[in-house]
């Protein structure tokens, strides 16, 4: 459900609560011929800097409102109409649950004009909408906290699950210094960690043998 003007207002001027857009104008104010502030069912942003957008040229840009969303609230960045007609675009991004910080905006002149952004101008708005309830896992990414500045891409890194990987026999693990034994005194016999080697590749590439000079066979890692 989109949120109203009313249930927009409560939230950035409530008590109790951090402020869900700061700096926060609840009567809408004109400049150079658009729009900023609470509308009936949106909240339009401006941006917190110049920028020119030659015909074909993309940028990012970011907003002089900060946000701090609620558990159970979602926002979409939507064009603004004025900026939809000369052919200019915003990408259509969400603005997660539990998101604190500044908005980066990506911004495309896909019409035949050049367009001028003076700091301060309208430049996106906001649509807000309930969840059925508060979610379980607010944002907590890496655009957490963003500063006021436009903030390129960040890749995060794959997470690679801890592999443990064991002897067949004495259960060694794989990454450590190993302690192999002779199968048939037990003795300690130290190896290398390598992903080709044998539990009990020591010296030579097949077998190895302990400090009494018995004679064992080496066998395949587990995993």
């Amino acid at each position: 459900m989109q949120l109203a003007a009313q249930s927009i207002r409560a939230l950035c001027v409530g008590l109790g609560a951090k402020p869900m857009i700061e700096p926060f104008v609840d009567q809408k104010q004109v400049v150079n011929g658009k729009s900023y502030g609470l509308s009936a069912c949106s909240y339009d942003c401006r941006i917190d800097h110049d920028l020119t957008l030659w015909p074909g040229e993309s940028a990012l840009a970011n907003t002089m409102e900060d946000f701090c969303m609620p558990a159970d609230v979602v926002g979409y960045v939507v064009d603004k109409s004025s900026f939809a007609r000369v052919f200019v675009t915003a990408f259509n991004t969400l603005i997660d649950p539990g998101f604190h910080g500044n908005l980066t905006l990506e911004l495309v002149n896909l019409g035949k004009e050049v367009v001028h952004y003076k700091k301060g101008d309208p430049v996106v708005q906001i649509a807000f909408h309930w969840l059925d309830r508060k979610t379980d896992r607010p944002y907590a990414g890496k655009y957490q906290h963003q500063t006021k500045q436009p903030h390129p891409a960040r890749y995060e890194l794959e997470a690679k699950p801890a592999i443990t990987r064991r002897c067949h026999k004495c259960s060694a693990d794989i990454g450590s210094e190993l302690q192999t034994r002779c199968l048939d005194c037990w003795c300690p016999v130290k190896a290398e960690a390598r992903e080709d080697m044998h539990c009990a590749d020591v010296n030579e590439p097949e077998t190895s043998r302990c400090k009494d000079k018995r004679l064992f066979p080496a066998w395949p890692w587990n995993g």
